[in-house]
């Protein structure tokens, strides 16, 4: 229900640390404070273990980002499967982006991005979906990923999509990040008004969808 976060804050023009419960609009009741300091027990010991792993971790692997970051998801969902206090809300929030990543080594950081932090657009929930998605292999950067789906999340998560882009677009080795972007862009300019979520993508039947992707493509290749 609620996660522990540590945070940097200046008092009296000094920087200190201090424990936040997230997230700050439910009620910290001693069985949630309790039942949160269990999880980030579990969390820094489970985080401590990925960053012994990346010690040894392939050169190959840590010098390509969308590898780097695919890895990171993997084990970031073996987390999520293993954890004893974990509530689905925990995810549902977000509050569980923060709440672990604070605990990764440097290499596993990606700077701090306040907007950003605790959101659907986290970077570690970014890893997460990339790792664990199904059709997500046509992507061939973590820029692409990245831009991709902070254009359009909603066509990630609906399971639809992303299984015609790759079989229209994985033979295109050269995209670049800002052509998945672009695509990106595309496709929600198609899909009917109001079509924001993915439940609502879910309601097209897979000829909407296949026209879409198509119409698309062709505005592609035109460019």
């Amino acid at each position: 229900m609620v996660v522990k976060v540590k945070k940097k804050t200046k008092i009296m023009e000094e920087n200190i640390e201090v424990t936040q419960y997230m997230p700050d609009n439910i009620p910290l009741t001693r069985e949630r404070r309790e039942k949160a300091d269990l999880l980030d027990a579990e969390l820094k010991k489970m985080a401590e273990n990925i960053n012994k792993e990346y010690e040894i971790l392939d050169d190959f692997v840590k010098k390509d980002e969308l590898k780097k970051w695919r890895w990171l998801g993997a084990k970031i969902d073996k987390v999520l499967k293993s954890l004893k206090n974990l509530d689905q809300t925990d995810v549902d929030n977000h509050a569980i982006w923060p709440a672990l990543g604070q605990y990764f080594r440097d290499e596993l950081k990606r700077g701090f991005d306040a907007r950003r932090s605790g959101t659907k657009k986290d970077h570690y929930r970014k890893c997460w979906l990339i790792a664990t998605l199904p059709d997500t292999d046509w992507f061939n950067s973590w820029s692409g990923w990245d831009a991709f789906i902070d254009r359009g999340e909603q066509l990630v998560t609906s399971n639809k999509i992303i299984p015609k882009l790759k079989d229209t677009f994985s033979a295109n080795a050269k995209l670049k990040p800002r052509d998945y972007q672009k695509i990106a862009k595309m496709i929600t300019e198609r899909i009917p008004s109001g079509t924001n979520k993915p439940a609502d993508i879910g309601t097209m039947s897979d000829d909407e969808i296949g026209r879409v992707i198509k119409s698309v493509y062709e505005s592609f290749i035109e460019k």
